[in-house]
């Protein structure tokens, strides 16, 4: 491909370039810029010998991946293939442990050896990737499994986007099914002459992304407990999968779904606001709840909100009680379809 990348510019010149694609496409610079490290970061991870290892998730993956939604997702959520941490047990392919007391160990197992793997294995080669494309950043250990890609921003700050890819990670899961895809930047689609970074990246399902969602706006409805912001992002994301091809693959995949609940009962054990434990079984047979109510529906709403005027979703997203239509909707189908036969009579 002709031109020249976009990391070889001076600073003032990328600002500019930034600004004239933001002119053309309607989207701040500084989430132009953001999103050109996520595509960096992302090329990095799977040209590394890590590739194979790493699963692709998440809000993400729904919108640099598979195109479903149209907002900013400035947090890269990766599964790295827990499998590769069993070391014995009776675990099915999934990763489905034969009791509580083999899960409680391989969670000990992944709390300390995946922070090993980031800081001596992966963090290394990452900084050494990211120097050889010609991008300075510094990594930063925000907690034991997650790293920040950061970067100096060539805009003042904005609060709501930090100059930082956050990279997440978590070894309780397998990923799949996944399959293979390649992204490109946002910026691309201006025609700038400037050659941007693209990633060939090893992607979650769409239909699995759907049921770990869904179940975790299942928690929510039960807990009624707003613990971090942004975490309306489930529901609009959910949103649009209900308005995608995905919806009903994912709806007639009642045995997916079952895994999600079985690997979340295992290994991602909640509490509803009274203190007992949630049965995620349960949600996939037939008692799934997707919209809130009382305070937890206003601090969502409000919480969608923020998202908003901070350009984190596109200018044209539904407005809240769309979205609360939709999972009604889908809260609706889901008990339908799974509720086992016998209460269907």
């Amino acid at each position: 491909m002709s031109g020249e990348s976009f990391f070889d510019l001076k600073r003032g010149q990328q600002r500019d370039a930034l600004l004239a694609a933001s002119e053309t496409l309607g989207r701040e610079p500084h989430i132009l810029e953001k999103d050109i490290m996520v595509v960096a970061t992302l090329d990095a991870i799977y040209t590394s010998e890590f590739k194979d290892l790493l699963y692709f998730k998440g809000g993400t993956s729904l919108s640099k991946v598979y195109g479903l939604i149209n907002r900013f997702s400035e947090d890269l959520d990766l599964t790295y293939d827990m499998t590769k941490f069993l070391d014995g047990g009776n675990f099915d392919e999934d990763g489905i442990p034969p009791s509580g007391s083999q899960a409680s160990k391989l969670t000990e197992t992944v709390r300390k050896r995946l922070p090993e793997w980031i800081k001596g294995e992966f963090a290394p080669i990452m900084e050494r990737s990211m120097a050889d494309r010609g991008i300075k950043v510094i990594l930063a250990y925000n907690s034991s499994e997650t790293l920040n890609v950061d970067f100096e921003s060539r805009f003042d700050g904005h609060s709501y986007v930090r100059s930082s890819v956050l990279l997440e990670f978590g070894a309780r899961s397998t990923g799949r099914p996944a399959q293979q895809h390649a992204i490109a930047c946002d910026t691309a689609q201006a025609n700038t002459g400037l050659v941007f970074p693209t990633a060939s990246v090893q992607a979650m399902a769409v239909e699995r992304t759907f049921w770990e969602k869904a179940t975790a706006a299942h928690v929510y409805c039960l807990q009624q407990n707003l613990k971090k912001e942004r975490f309306s992002r489930h529901w609009h994301d959910l949103h649009y999968i209900h308005k995608s091809k995905h919806w009903e693959s994912a709806l007639k995949d009642g045995e997916l779904a079952g895994k999600v609940a079985r690997h979340k009962s295992f290994f991602f054990k909640e509490k509803d606001k009274d203190g007992q434990a949630v049965d995620y079984a349960r949600a996939v047979s037939g008692e799934m709840v997707l919209v809130p109510s009382g305070t937890a529906l206003k601090d969502l709403e409000k919480d969608y909100r923020i998202m908003r005027e901070s350009g984190i979703t596109a200018a044209d997203a539904p407005d809240f009680e769309a979205i609360m239509q939709s999972c009604k909707d889908m809260e609706l189908a889901i008990n339908k379809a799974l509720r086992p036969e016998k209460d269907c009579a």
